[in-house]
This record gives C-alpha cells, sequence and structure tokens, in this order.
C-alpha cells in the first residue's frame, strides 16, 4: 500500500476531525485516552489545519491517516 502524505486545508477539516475521532475512540478503547471528542470539532481544529499544523495520510486519493 502506498500512502501520500499531504498538508491539510481548510477543505478537509471534516475528513481530519473524523479521523482524529476515530483515533480518540480507538485509543480510549485501549485504555489510554489522549483527547475529549469536543476538542476534536471542525470548530475546533480549523485553526490548526489553516496554520498548517495538519497532515492527511491518503491512498489512491482515500484519506486514511
Amino acid at each position: 500500500m502506498r500512502i501520500d502524505v499531504r498538508q491539510a486545508t481548510p477543505a478537509d477539516v471534516e475528513t481530519v476531525s473524523s479521523i482524529l475521532l476515530e483515533a480518540a475512540r480507538w485509543l480510549e478503547h485501549r485504555g489510554t485516552p489522549m483527547w475529549r471528542d469536543s476538542e476534536l470539532t471542525p470548530d475546533r481544529i480549523t485553526k490548526d489545519v489553516t496554520e498548517g499544523l495538519l497532515f492527511l495520510g491518503e491512498n489512491r486519493g482515500e484519506a486514511i491517516a
């Protein structure tokens, strides 16, 4: 599998939020919570995306990480 990494853009905010929420649930299930769901909403992460702090991993154009 090839994973292409690119900087997330404001158009990706919903996708980034969804991926982060999934990761947060996985970590919580494993007993190592890292974030509250409220910290990962599109409204809360838009600034970080706009500032270029978040990236997406894609496989064949589909965001996977």
